[in-house]
């Protein structure tokens, strides 16, 4: 998980952007100790894993213009990867 935020922190332009982290009952207390130190929010999904629901969920909590889903083993390597991802859908 951390090297999927670092990742993401270190290689963006866009300034103004939140992260949320879903998680379900199964939770590993490194996770919520990692994101208490963060500014980022932990939305609680209860129940049985369904990746489907935990995004809806996730997404239900932003208010954010676009949002972007990533796995915690996501590797980004370009600076430019957001932009790339949303060029041409505000237009």
């Amino acid at each position: 998980m951390r090297q999927c935020i670092d990742a993401v922190e270190s290689r963006r332009r866009i300034p103004n952007y939140d992260y949320h982290h879903w998680t379900t009952t199964r939770r590993k207390e490194a996770t919520l100790d990692f994101f208490a130190t963060t500014k980022y929010r932990v939305v609680p999904c209860p129940g049985v894993f369904n990746y489907g629901a935990h995004r809806q969920s996730g997404v239900a909590h932003s208010l954010a213009d676009y949002v972007v889903t990533l796995n915690n083993d996501t590797v980004l390597d370009t600076p430019d990867w957001l932009e790339r991802m949303v060029a041409g859908l505000s237009t």
